[in-house]
C-alpha cells in the first residue's frame, strides 16, 4: 500500500503511484491519492511549489479560440461540488485573467461551492480584480452565503524560518535540506 492517504482503500495504479512519487521528488507534497468515482480514474491531491508550476498555453493567450477553451474548462469544473482556489492574490493576474476568474465565480454563485484562501483582506482585493466595481461584485457574491474563517497571528512558515535562522548564525535552507537528505 502507498505511503499516502488512499481512497478507496485499494492499491492505486502504477501510473498514479509513479506520478505521486514524481510530485514528491520535485518538492511537492502528496496529500491523498484517490479514485474519482464518476470516471473511475485515479487522482492525486497535492501541493506544488510555485516554481514548478507553469501556466497552460491558454492562460496567457486569450484569443477567441482560447476563450472558448477556457469556457469549456470552466464548464468541466461545474461537475465538482467544491473547487478550491488557494492563495488567491498571490500571483497578479492581467485584466483578461481577472475577467475569467470573475466569470468563474459568477457562474458558481448560488449553485456550487468555492473555497478560497488568501493572505489579502477584502479591502485589498482590488489587487486581484483591478477594478472597484468588479471587486465589489465578486466580494458581494462570495460573502452572500459564505462562512468566513479568519486566521490571525504569526505565519507558521515565518516562525519556522526564524527558528532555523536562530539555530546558528548563517543557518540557511540549504543546510536544513542537507540534514534532511541525510535522514537526520
Amino acid at each position: 500500500m502507498a505511503k499516502w492517504r488512499v481512497h478507496p482503500e485499494e492499491e492505486p495504479t502504477k501510473q498514479a503511484q509513479a506520478l505521486a512519487d514524481q510530485v514528491e521528488r520535485d518538492g511537492g507534497t502528496v496529500l491523498a491519492v484517490y479514485r474519482e468515482p464518476v470516471g473511475d480514474h485515479w487522482q492525486i491531491f497535492c501541493l506544488l511549489p510555485m516554481d514548478k508550476v507553469e501556466p497552460t498555453p491558454y492562460q496567457r493567450d486569450l484569443s477567441p479560440t482560447h476563450v472558448k477553451r477556457l469556457q469549456e474548462v470552466v464548464r468541466k469544473l461545474d461537475r465538482f461540488d467544491v473547487v478550491l482556489l488557494d492563495d488567491i492574490g498571490y500571483v497578479q493576474q492581467d485584466r483578461d485573467e481577472m475577467e475569467v476568474l470573475f466569470t468563474f465565480l459568477a457562474e458558481r454563485y448560488e449553485r456550487k461551492s468555492v473555497l478560497i484562501t488568501s493572505n489579502l483582506v477584502f479591502s485589498q482585493w482590488d489587487r486581484i480584480f483591478r477594478d472597484p466595481m468588479t471587486t465589489a461584485a465578486a466580494i458581494d457574491r462570495l460573502v452572500h452565503h459564505a462562512t468566513i474563517l479568519e486566521f490571525a497571528g504569526p505565519s507558521i512558515r515565518d516562525e519556522e524560518a526564524k527558528k532555523r535562522n536562530s539555530a546558528g548564525t548563517g543557518a540557511s535552507a540549504e543546510k536544513t535540506t542537507s540534514k534532511e537528505e541525510k535522514g537526520s
